[in-house]
């Protein structure tokens, strides 16, 4: 989560407005949407290449 804050938190002032606070919960359902999709035995751990995350990352429309 801190890693999306920062990403989102444009004014740098540890807050994040309204709008942005919906963006970072649809970027968040997103990724964990694309994770659970490689983690096809539900342990919590994926296992892939530098080009299929990258893949992962840009289609998600972050």
């Amino acid at each position: 989560m801190d890693l999306l804050m920062v990403k989102f938190d444009r004014t740098h002032t540890h807050r994040v407005n309204f709008d942005d606070f919906i963006q970072l919960c649809v970027v968040l359902q997103t990724l964990t949407a694309a994770f659970r999709d490689k983690d096809t035995d539900r342990d919590g751990i994926i296992t892939v290449g530098y080009e299929e995350y990258l893949t992962m990352v840009f289609t998600s429309n972050i």
